[in-house]
């Protein structure tokens, strides 16, 4: 009797014939992963979105052409892009192929909300615009003001992250306000936000002061308010005189308008002065001073000068 020895073929697991392959899909397009799976015996197929398997139907549909396996997702969006994987089973093992799924999508910029309404600032302070954005292909960015195009120069800075655009503008300045455009492109579309900047500081000088009325021991001023406030509303002028061979500046009145009366002045004295604006980030420098103006005389000093100079002539 002959012995028969039986040879045992040890299982394998199922072959990718052809593996998956990584897809660029357009959001809220649909998109579509295929492979090729040996069919010798017939495998399980499941289907894996990272760590979480996949079922028929709704949103996903899972499809068999002969030994081709593919799994179509009818709406890609930006959150799903993951890992996706298709795993094949039987008695023998499991094999897995595994790619990553790239969603195109268009760019957006999300704007914080500090700088949604009135991004505010301090002069001489260095500032970062710094703007969250999404997109992919990763958007190119440009910043603009007054429709050019801001590039890193002197004190401008641009820079691009993987998530954020950045303008940093040190030491501003009041002509830093303004209007800032950030715009963000890829193939996709455009998107694009306004970033109005406003520096804060003291205003400018008080213009063209002017002397309206000149007595004996008072005179009236008058002048215009600054050209610039500073991005803050002028709470008050303060005054200074200055007697003629005199080199010191002397305070004399403090109002909130733009006429002041100045009491206590000598009588047929020569006097210049000269006006500061306030506000809550300070005091501005001095206005040009007015023209010399000459105090009159009192009454009595004037008719005693007038009896001297009769006297004088011989009258």
């Amino acid at each position: 009797m002959e012995n028969v020895i039986k040879r045992t073929v040890a299982p394998v697991p199922p072959e990718f014939v052809i593996p998956l392959r990584n897809v660029m899909a357009v959001e809220n397009k649909s998109t579509q992963f295929t492979c090729k799976v040996s069919e010798n015996p017939k495998p399980t197929i499941i289907w894996y979105k990272g760590t979480r398997e996949l079922m028929d139907g709704g949103k996903y549909t899972m499809l068999k052409d002969g030994d081709s396996y593919s799994l179509v997702d009818s709406e890609a969006y930006g959150e799903e892009v993951d890992e996706y994987a298709c795993g094949g089973t039987i008695k023998g093992g499991s094999r897995m192929s595994r790619v990553e799924l790239l969603i195109k999508t268009a760019p957006q910029l999300h704007v914080p909300p500090r700088f949604r309404e009135l991004a505010c600032f301090e002069k001489g302070e260095n500032i970062t615009l710094k703007i969250p954005f999404t997109g992919f292909p990763k958007p190119k960015i440009k910043w603009s003001k007054n429709g050019d195009e801001i590039e890193s120069r002197a004190w401008y800075d641009v820079s691009v992250g993987e998530r954020h655009a950045l303008l940093t503008i040190r030491d501003v300045q009041k002509y830093d306000n303004g209007p800032y455009r950030i715009v963000a492109e890829n193939e996709l579309g455009v998107d694009s936000a306004i970033i109005k900047v406003q520096i804060n500081d003291k205003p400018d000088p008080p213009r063209f002061p002017v002397v309206e009325t000149i007595c004996d021991d008072f005179v009236t001023l008058s002048w215009k308010p600054p050209l610039w406030d500073g991005e803050s509303h002028v709470s008050s002028y303060l005054i200074e005189k200055q007697e003629c061979l005199m080199t010191s500046w002397i305070r004399c009145g403090n109002t909130r308008f733009t006429y002041h009366t100045i009491n206590g002045l000598n009588p047929g004295k020569d006097y210049v002065f000269r006006i500061y604006a306030e506000n809550v980030y300070g005091r501005s420098d001095p206005s040009e001073p007015t023209q010399l103006v000459t105090t009159k005389l009192k009454e009595k000093d004037a008719a005693r000068r007038k009896h001297i100079l009769l006297d004088a002539q011989g009258r």
